[in-house]
């Protein structure tokens, strides 16, 4: 299999794809599951506190929907470097 047929049928739209194989890629995958349930869940909960106008507590979810989400992007960053570095695609 030449190098781009390899960089296609490990990725899906341009997004890395979890190598079964490798410990490093699950653990990095599953943090990053982690990681994006508590962004969504927090979300939700930061929109159902602006529906029902808690001033308090949209404040406090924000704060924790933006670092939430800064948690995502890194762990989206950490499996792309990992990727880069450990299955080059070619």
């Amino acid at each position: 299999m030449c190098g781009s047929q390899q960089f296609v049928q490990n990725h899906i739209r341009g997004y890395p794809l979890l190598d079964a194989k490798c410990k490093r890629c699950q653990a990095l995958w599953t943090k990053y599951a982690t990681v994006t349930s508590d962004h969504i869940r927090t979300e939700g909960k930061l929109r159902m506190a602006e529906l029902q106008s808690e001033l308090e507590q949209i404040a406090t979810l924000t704060l924790e929907a933006d670092a939430a989400g800064k948690l995502r992007i890194a762990g989206r960053e950490a499996i792309r470097v990992h990727e880069e570095e450990s299955h080059p695609s070619g």
